[in-house]
């Protein structure tokens, strides 16, 4: 596993332990409750589900390099319009891409830097991170490409479509994270598996199942 990387050098700057990326989730937790408090955010909580993930995805798993966001050997996460962009924001002004206080002030953007170009309607990001890999799979590329997605979406947009085009071109490059809402996960993980994925259910608040 790899945190971020100077693209010219390659090395790796930091690997941060399960313990500091606890505490990181933790004060990125904090610090967005109280903006969207400040905000007057009806349940800030339902918000911030995904503040675990995208802290281990980018401290922990990601290949990118904040001074170069575009760097082409970066691997790719497409966040669906499900997440909320506050919470991505403060992660990445954490890792480097921004300060802080710009990130919260462009949070309500759609460009956010270091974020990449997803999908504005719900359904449609799977099948684009699904372009992508294939993409990286055909020119010899290492990088991997993350879709990550709410439950509720599951039955729109092309997600099944692509699902079926990432097991027939067996991208092993592509990874769909799916957060959970209900109680039916489980359905859905049979379904998946159903599709030819390798699935794999894990507590999404959890660092160390992440």
């Amino acid at each position: 596993s790899m945190s971020a990387v100077n693209s010219t050098a390659r090395n790796i700057r930091r690997n941060y332990s399960a313990e500091e990326l606890r505490s990181m989730a933790l004060e990125t937790r904090s610090a967005c409750i109280k903006v969207l408090e400040a905000a007057s955010v009806e349940a800030p909580q339902d918000l911030i589900s995904h503040i675990e993930l995208a802290t281990v995805l980018y401290f922990k798993h990601l290949r990118y390099d904040p001074v170069h966001p575009q760097w082409e050997d970066r691997d790719r996460v497409y966040w669906s319009e499900h997440f909320d962009r506050l919470v991505l924001s403060v992660v990445l002004s954490g890792a480097g891409f921004q300060s802080l206080e710009k990130a919260l002030s462009l949070s309500s953007e759609k460009a956010i830097i270091g974020l990449e170009t997803g999908p504005e309607s719900f359904g449609h990001g799977l099948g684009i991170a699904a372009g992508d890999a294939l993409s990286a799979k055909l020119e010899g590329k290492d990088y991997n490409v993350i879709s990550v997605m709410g439950e509720s979406e599951q039955m729109h947009g092309s997600i099944w479509e692509a699902a079926h085009f990432a097991a027939a071109n067996q991208l092993g490059n592509l990874i769909g994270v799916v957060i959970r809402t209900s109680n039916r996960i489980e359905l859905l993980a049979d379904k998946y598996a159903s599709f030819g994925w390798h699935v794999i259910l894990v507590d999404g608040n959890n660092v160390s199942d992440i």
